[in-house]
């Protein structure tokens, strides 16, 4: 939360509503595993639960970084900040509705022949140990973490979500956007392929080879994201 370098104030808000939000999922998600929830229920509770402590923590930290914006006292806000633009986040938000389309013609295509009861996880050896209902194992779990990725491109075309410390950094902006870009682009193909297993068109082991490129892309835009300047 860039907010949170520019303000004490923000600083302090934003970051105690995340620690608070944080807390509260975790006795959530700590309490599902006691009494053995499903794990495709645990996962959209994480998914869900991490989306929402995240905006609020950045929203709480922007709204109180407007507030003193508007005083006469936030002394400690860099007058620069006013004259930096915001960064075109579109290009890569089509590629990510881009992206989402082509899955979904896909799954729309393939929808009678998925059975009622998915595979959503594999072991390293391609074999399904996490299953799911159709819809839940299709369709809600990667839409979620596709909205995810969405939502963290969209809230890069502000300077001070990506800044580092006192520093607005304009091309940081522009790779945060790349690695939220790259990382949905990477994911979607491997839920693609766990389509494909459940209807029967390849073996699991493909789950696990794909998983490898995911990692890797990560890996290198994470790199680039800490060395952009």
């Amino acid at each position: 939360m860039g907010n949170t370098y520019l303000s004490e104030e923000a600083w302090k808000k934003g970051n105690t509503m995340a620690e608070i939000g944080m807390l509260l999922l975790s006795l959530v998600l700590a309490a599902m595993i006691l009494f053995n929830v499903r794990r495709d229920i645990f996962t959209i509770t994480l998914l869900i639960g991490t989306f929402a402590v995240i905006w609020a923590g950045t929203y709480v930290a922007k709204r109180n970084y407007e507030i003193e914006d508007l005083s006469q006292e936030a002394l400690e806000k860099p007058e620069r900040e006013r004259q930096i633009p915001e960064f075109n986040v579109r290009p890569y938000l089509t590629i990510h509705l881009a992206v989402l389309v082509i899955y979904f013609i896909l799954t729309a295509f393939l929808w009678e022949r998925i059975p009622d009861t998915v595979a959503i996880h594999f072991n390293l050896n391609g074999q399904p140990d996490g299953f799911a209902d159709k819809v839940t194992g299709i369709l809600a779990i990667p839409l979620l973490v596709w909205g995810f990725f969405f939502t963290m491109t969209y809230f890069a075309k502000s300077p001070l979500f990506t800044s580092r410390g006192f520093f607005i950094l304009p091309n940081r902006s522009k790779r945060f956007a790349e690695f939220m870009t790259v990382l949905n682009m990477t994911t979607t193909p491997v839920y693609t392929i766990a389509l494909l297993y459940n209807v029967v068109l390849i073996p699991g082991i493909y789950v696990s080879y794909a998983a490898f490129p995911v990692l890797a892309g990560m890996l290198f835009e994470i790199c680039r994201l800490l060395s952009a300047k």
